[in-house]
């Protein structure tokens, strides 16, 4: 499954390209690339087999800035947080029917670099 479209959907706003750029990773921040706000997504298959599938999606935003992270965090459900209603989520090879917020804003520091990580969860229906 080619999750990419969720990576495109997040870098193509406005208001998160401008608080992290295109600095949005699958699974991990790569080694060579020096940023300090970024996002990295992962997601695992709750169900399938079905013509619709459920997956949750991780989004754990990543900075010094304890603040920004909260601003990163608020857009994210702002253009994310779509249940009742279809998205505009898609590519030439997947389409998100929608997606909805399950939980998110825990915040956590890594001691080792001095990092904060804010996760969101949501659910996606493929």
């Amino acid at each position: 499954m080619d999750m990419n479209v969720i990576r495109e959907y997040i870098i193509a706003d406005s208001e998160i390209n401008q608080m992290v750029g295109d600095n949005v990773f699958l699974f991990e921040k790569p080694e060579k690339k020096t940023c300090t706000d970024y996002i990295i997504y992962t997601f695992k298959e709750i169900n399938g087999g079905n013509a619709i599938r459920n997956y949750q999606l991780d989004l754990r935003c990543i900075s010094k800035d304890k603040l920004k992270l909260f601003e990163v965090k608020d857009r994210l459900i702002e253009i994310l947080d779509n249940f009742n209603k279809p998205t505009n989520i898609k590519n030439e090879e997947l389409t998100i029917r929608n997606s909805k917020l399950i939980n998110g804003g825990g915040i956590i520091k890594d001691e080792e670099n001095g990092d904060y990580h804010l996760i969101v969860y949501f659910l996606v229906k493929i």
